[in-house]
């Protein structure tokens, strides 16, 4: 791998999991509220989350462009082969980010 996309990656995934960090505050935010029967602030929230959940989806769908480049069957299994032997770096991050992407879907359905 070239250095120019290894560091577009990393760049990229690095993007994403602080916007999906933010988006699981969000959520978390939310949850106290719902919980507190706090009503008031909802809907700015709903708003900055509406907003977030556009930009995430922008940022995720740079990074499959990036990997697709490197993986064109994008097998999550492949990545992560790929990963380990070229860009350990990015490894973590993306196994963080699919992480806080389930953890995001978890509290996104309980809300």
């Amino acid at each position: 791998m070239n250095y120019q996309a290894r560091d577009q990656l990393l760049a990229a995934l690095s993007e994403e999991r602080a916007a999906v960090r933010e988006f699981v505050e969000l959520l978390q935010r939310e949850q106290l509220l719902l919980t507190e029967n706090d009503i008031e602030p909802l809907l700015p929230l709903a708003e900055k989350k509406s907003a977030n959940a556009v930009r995430l989806n922008q940022l995720s769908e740079a990074c499959r462009r990036l990997l697709e480049k490197i993986s064109p069957k994008l097998d999550n299994g492949e990545i992560e082969a790929w990963m380990k032997a070229g860009c350990t770096e990015a490894l973590s991050m993306w196994r963080e980010v699919r992480t806080l992407a389930g953890q995001a879907k978890q509290l996104n359905n309980v809300n």
